[in-house]
């Protein structure tokens, strides 16, 4: 299999648009953070294989800032998230932090924002 079809415009736009995307990036946020984000196979392959834009990275960004480690089930939780659901996470784990040392911050994250997301207003 060629993965380098020329052929095929598609891939190459898409293969163009990344690589765009992952400069716009790096040239924001700087090649650590691009680096970092990318050497997990499972969170650089969710990352792959979803349509992120720029608030996408943002809000992924955002999470990792507070000290949060990403990995495949919560980036796909975070995707299917609002953002204004993801801040609200962002801040209960933070206020959490205030008050207590938190033995699994990510997983304190992972329920309140599948609660918060995924609620149908009758709490569950």
């Amino acid at each position: 299999m060629n993965y380098f079809d020329y052929t095929s415009g598609s891939k190459v736009s898409q293969a163009l648009s990344l690589v765009k995307e992952a400069k716009a990036f790096a040239d924001r946020y700087g090649l650590e953070r691009l680096d970092h984000l990318t050497g997990f196979p499972s969170v650089a392959e969710n990352i792959a294989n979803t349509q992120l834009n720029h608030s996408d990275l943002e809000i992924l960004t955002e999470v990792e800032t507070i000290g949060l480690k990403l990995n495949s089930t919560l980036v796909s939780l975070i995707m299917e998230c609002s953002i204004q659901e993801v801040r609200y996470a962002i801040a209960v784990v933070e206020q959490a932090r205030k008050r207590e040392t938190l033995r699994n911050p990510e997983g304190l994250f992972y329920r309140v924002l599948e609660k918060k997301c995924k609620s149908n207003g009758f709490g569950f």
